[in-house]
């Protein structure tokens, strides 16, 4: 069964939650619209190695409903220094 989803609950928006404990939320920012992650500077795996971000996804309904998703960003000693491994 394939529920179609309209008006304010299909209104996703998306953002990164802050980390007071990680410094990794200042590397990457997101796209409120579409939930696309870019770097906002650049990666450093001899500095960090590794990152994690954590997204949330909310509607505009109400009441509204969201999710949370946790990012892990890894440096990878066998991959380009500009090509970072994602994985969730």
């Amino acid at each position: 069964m394939c529920v179609l989803i309209t008006g304010a609950n299909a209104d996703i928006r998306y953002r990164l939650l802050t980390d007071a404990a990680s410094s990794s939320g200042e590397f990457f920012q997101i796209s409120p619209e579409d939930g696309t992650i870019i770097l906002a500077r650049s990666l450093d795996r001899e500095t960090q190695s590794a990152h994690h971000v954590s997204v949330m996804a909310a509607d505009r309904g109400n009441p509204s409903l969201s999710s949370t998703a946790h990012i892990w960003i890894q440096g990878d000693i066998f991959a380009s220094a500009s090509l970072p491994f994602f994985f969730m």
